[in-house]
């Protein structure tokens, strides 16, 4: 088995049609053009190839609570040193999170899900994920909120085979 690791914008990869078995996207799809990504994905996936993410995620309605000034002039710059263990965190100029447009539109040439996990509702929010008791009872939490776990995550893992 060859595992390939090159650099080169996610819109336009120079690889060769079905060259691949799987796919990860690991904190990736959050700064790229999703729909020409999409298709560059499916156009070097062989057919069924397993496609793998892992991204940061928020759903609109969430994004609209972190988005108000309370969250961004006074709560969030409070919160930084706790977080992020510094003042500065690590967030790109291009970087946005996720949502579930985003998610629909990753997912339209995709086969049903292998598995989806969304979790992150406090971890990385609230508390800093270096804390490993809080970070499992966070993951528990989104389980025990199924249902609605797609509204309060802030991350989203899953995998599904691509239709060809």
């Amino acid at each position: 088995m060859e595992i390939t690791f090159d650099e080169m914008p996610a819109e336009n990869m120079q690889y060769k049609d079905n060259s691949f078995d799987y796919i990860i996207a690991r904190d990736i799809l959050h700064h790229v053009d999703i729909r020409s990504t999409m298709k560059e994905i499916v156009r070097v996936a062989k057919p069924d190839a397993v496609f793998v993410v892992n991204e940061i995620y928020s759903h609109s309605i969430a994004d609209i609570i972190r988005r108000s000034a309370f969250v961004e002039k006074f709560l969030y710059p409070r919160m930084q040193r706790l977080i992020y263990a510094s003042a500065k965190p690590y967030i790109t100029e291009d970087e946005r999170k996720l949502n579930e447009l985003d998610l629909r539109e990753i997912t339209k040439p995709l086969q049903p899900y292998l598995f989806v996990k969304y979790f992150n509702f406090l971890v990385n929010r609230i508390v800093p994920d270096r804390f490993e008791a809080l970070a499992k009872f966070d993951s528990l939490l989104l389980r025990i909120l199924k249902p609605i776990a797609p509204l309060l995550a802030g991350r989203v893992l899953f995998s599904a085979r691509i239709s060809k």
